[in-house]
């Protein structure tokens, strides 16, 4: 089983937990394609952001920040937003906080050491 984590405000979080690439790859596109609802696209566009930082696609992580900033603007600024790390309903702003954390993860591992 893997699992990602993301340290934020200096609190350790499982963020999620994977049998194997290709049965998370499978259900993550199936719920974004028959989802509408802003709020519910950004969180799936999320999750597949930190599907992707775990296994390690690096090439495909910008179309993904890319996908939830787009899904994200749809969302009216008074709604609320699950957030996948947090385990609640956060503010948009909140939400895009931790989408720029996460994009910090995946811009460091591109980094030579």
């Amino acid at each position: 089983m893997w699992e990602l984590t993301l340290i934020l405000e200096n609190k350790r979080k499982v963020i999620a937990r994977f049998l194997n690439e290709e049965t998370l790859m499978r259900c993550g596109y199936k719920h974004l394609s028959v989802r509408s609802e802003a709020r519910t696209l950004a969180m799936l566009s999320e999750t597949r952001l930190i599907s992707l930082l775990r296994i390690g696609k690096i090439n495909d992580l910008e179309s993904a920040y890319l996908e939830v900033l787009t899904a994200l603007n749809k969302v009216d600024p008074m709604l609320t937003i699950y957030s996948q790390i947090e385990k609640r309903n956060i503010s948009r702003k909140d939400f895009e906080n931790e989408v720029q954390e996460l994009r910090k993860l995946y811009v460091n591992a591109q980094r030579p050491s």
